[in-house]
């Protein structure tokens, strides 16, 4: 067996197989975080607003994972159909996932320098930073 195709099984197994299966599972329960801290009685704490945007954007991410790796992993192997929608997709994919990479990183950020100021600052400084604000 050559290395070209051990490495082609390998990806397809990886790729095109434990990928889609464990980003399920990472869709699925982003989505129920967004369900729950995306109501309304639970948007009235800053960190769950962070929580459901960063459940928000790995939503996506996972979503874009799984168009650029796994169809890339099955373009060789399945319908041809499938290396035309990767072709045509993954330069539009490509710099969404890195967009939605950068969110969840700043999201991140956001949530600790929420939990900074809520911890370590007095609570008049608190109660103006931490507390979301709605216009009716």
């Amino acid at each position: 067996m050559s290395e070209i195709s051990i490495f082609q099984k390998y990806n397809l197994v990886v790729s095109g197989v434990i990928l889609p299966i464990i980003g399920s599972i990472g869709i699925v329960g982003n989505f129920l975080v967004m369900a729950v801290y995306g109501s309304i009685e639970q948007r009235s704490h800053s960190t769950n607003i962070y929580l459901a945007a960063l459940a928000c954007s790995d939503f996506c991410m996972i979503w874009t994972a799984i168009i650029l790796y796994g169809l890339e992993a099955w373009r060789h192997h399945g319908p041809t159909v499938l290396a035309t929608v990767y072709g045509r997709s993954a330069e539009f994919v490509f710099p969404i996932s890195t967009i939605l990479q950068t969110t969840s990183v700043y999201f991140c950020v956001a949530a600790a320098a929420d939990f900074f100021v809520r911890i370590v600052l007095p609570a008049k400084i608190k109660d103006k930073i931490c507390t979301p604000r709605y216009n009716d």
